[in-house]
């Protein structure tokens, strides 16, 4: 009887143990994890924005660019995870190299996050990149792949949405596009229409609120 008990406490202090050594691990990890997730962020806005960081940047000089170029407007937007900040950017000559806020809501098999950088006109889209997803590998997960991110850059941005409500449309690759047409994701058909309402919706909430605010500054871009 001694033996079992002996054997039952001994099992329960080695399991204690090992959940504590896990729980101290996860725990000193818990940070870095953090940083590099918001390193991630940090970098994708300022690839949307056109900032430039020196190939092979180590974190602080990366850090470092991103506080002295990349500042937050007290300008908000509406996405599909809620009202963020919208961000912009200054060159190194002080001049306004565009606007950048977030896009997110829910893709086919979780929330896609994401951000998209507007030209300080207003008039054309500087880049998109999403930095996370759990879309299907080989088929939803191309949006995060440079083909069908690289489609967005300079593309003008219509004055008024089209008969569709959309300002852009997601169509089938190979077929005859319109002025406003990027080619879609070949086989995820979900995950398309997902980041077709994601970018639409988002995009048309941030023009319609500088808009309001240009007409009552009486000015355009800044």
């Amino acid at each position: 009887m001694k033996d079992k008990l002996f054997t039952v406490a001994y099992m329960a202090a080695v399991s204690a143990a090992f959940t504590l050594s896990v729980a101290l691990v996860d725990s000193a990890t818990q940070k870095r994890r953090d940083l590099n997730a918001e390193l991630a962020k940090k970098r994708v806005i300022m690839e949307v924005l056109g900032v430039e960081v020196p190939k092979g940047a180590k974190l602080e000089k990366t850090l470092n660019i991103y506080e002295e170029r990349v500042y937050k407007t007290d300008i908000r937007v509406n996405t599909g995870a809620g009202e963020v900040p919208v961000l912009a950017a200054r060159s190194a000559n002080d001049e306004l190299m565009g606007y950048c806020f977030q896009v997110a809501g829910k893709g086919f098999w979780d929330m896609l996050w994401g951000y998209m950088a507007v030209s300080p006109d207003l008039k054309r889209i500087r880049g998109l990149a999403f930095y996370e997803q759990s879309e299907t590998p080989g088929l939803g997960a191309e949006i995060t792949k440079p083909w069908f991110e690289q489609q967005f850059e300079g593309k003008e941005i219509p004055s008024e949405p089209g008969q569709d409500g959309k300002l852009f449309r997601l169509v089938q690759p190979g077929g005859q596009k319109k002025e406003h047409d990027v080619d879609g994701v070949t086989g995820a058909t979900n995950t398309t229409d997902a980041v077709e309402r994601i970018l639409n919706n988002t995009l048309m909430d941030f023009m319609q609120t500088m808009r309001k605010r240009n007409s009552a500054n009486g000015a355009g871009g800044e």
